[in-house]
């Protein structure tokens, strides 16, 4: 285990001389790699793949009694905040999406040293993310009823076993953990012998260099870094970065990214890789 992965301040600032060494690098031998502007050269793939190297963390959980439960918290499978501005959201035929998480961004801030704007990210299945703002969040404007209730029986397979809780319960994300960095592979699509070998040297350095905590985690979750892209391709996503991946089952997943605000908003997506 690489102890400079232990402190989040640390491993960034070691990422980032490693990221700008390789940048540098594909920027000298930039005649060998092909044009910056073409997205399929190699340039293109070293320099879009590790805009998403990143140190990467898993979160960790504890079981809360329904009736102390904070739904302005950061939770998993609801219930979520909802509110008459920010209802359940629904499909087109009217059916209520599935509540898969809710994070405060203030809480990503502190544990993991960024700067998002204050507020809820929520992960609804299928396929939506949508972020209030803290100023839109208070417990006078919280729906508590049937429409944010729990219905896990009617979604069997939205749910991640890792994450259920006893009945009358729910599970509150209350911490995260450094892991290492991680960032969606490049090198097995590129001819290596073609690249200097110092350059190939830096890209495995930060090529999902993760440990196993010791402590207890929620499995198949994790914040910033690789997205196990599969058929998809960092370009598909670029210029956006990874905020979380979670996991439905062994080889799907649900993905969020954002992008730096424009005029002062932030934004979100959210890619579905199936189920």
């Amino acid at each position: 285990m690489d102890p400079d992965v232990k402190g989040t301040r640390t491993a960034q600032r070691k990422l980032s001389t490693i990221r700008n060494r390789i940048l540098k690098k594909i920027e000298e031998h930039k005649e060998h790699l092909g044009d910056p502007d073409d997205p399929d050269s190699v340039y293109s793939k070293i320099s879009r793949g590790v805009h998403f190297a990143d140190v990467t963390y898993r979160l960790m959980g504890k079981e809360v009694a329904m009736c102390e439960l904070n739904l302005l918290a950061s939770l998993v499978h609801g219930p979520l905040y909802c509110s008459e501005e920010f209802p359940r959201p629904k499909d087109r035929k009217g059916v209520a999406l599935f509540p898969v998480l809710q994070i405060e961004t203030t809480l990503i801030n502190n544990w993991c040293n960024r700067k998002f704007a204050p507020g809820l990210v929520q992960v609804w299945a299928p396929g939506l993310v949508r972020f209030i703002p803290e100023s839109k969040v208070s417990f006078e404007r919280l729906i508590n009823d049937d429409a944010v209730a729990l219905d896990y029986n009617s979604w069997p397979g939205m749910m991640i076993s890792s994450w259920t809780a006893e009945e009358g319960s729910a599970v509150q994300i209350n911490g995260s953990i450094p892991v290492g960095y991680s960032y969606p592979e490049i090198l097995p699509y590129l001819s290596e012998d073609e690249l200097p070998a110092d350059l190939v040297a830096d890209l495995r350095a930060i090529e999902w260099r993760i440990f196993e905590p010791e402590i207890e985690t929620l499995q198949g979750l994790h914040l910033f870094g690789d997205f196990h892209p599969h058929q998809l391709s960092p370009l598909d996503f670029y210029p956006s970065r990874l905020l979380l991946r979670h996991a439905w089952g062994d080889v799907s997943s649900g993905l969020v990214f954002f992008s730096d605000p424009r005029g002062g908003e932030w934004n979100f997506t959210y890619h579905d890789c199936g189920r």
